[in-house]
């Protein structure tokens, strides 16, 4: 019985360690504003697996800390398409952090706040 308990937790322990921590930066265009940035926020954190958020809003990125084994890039991205109707795209290492013009076309930044909820 002992080696059987032993055996189950060495099975556990094993299959733990096939389950990774992974980090995607998402550059999410529409993400203007702290209001956008908690829908955002409020999303992703809804998704399995999400462990962490970071924001630089700044440059509209999100840093998503997720479990590899309960989660993926595509659902997380399917999510904000699905949920907020924000497309966003992966930040590959070396990339340099998007910029975006400050001024805002008045129509579109509207438009925008039409889909606050």
């Amino acid at each position: 019985m002992k080696k059987l308990i032993v055996s189950a937790a060495m099975l556990l322990a094993a299959t733990a360690t096939f389950a990774a921590k992974q980090t995607v930066m998402l550059v999410v265009g529409q993400m203007e504003c702290a209001n956008c940035q908690a829908k955002v926020e409020k999303t992703l954190a809804y998704e399995r697996g999400v462990k962490d958020l970071e924001f630089n809003l700044e440059n509209r990125v999100v840093t998503v800390t997720y479990d590899d084994e309960k989660t993926n890039v595509q659902t997380l991205q399917k999510s904000l398409l699905k949920n907020l109707k924000y497309k966003s795209r992966v930040l590959n290492t070396g990339d340099a952090l998007p910029t975006f013009d400050d001024e805002h076309d008045d129509e579109t930044h509207e438009d925008h706040a039409q889909h606050d909820f």
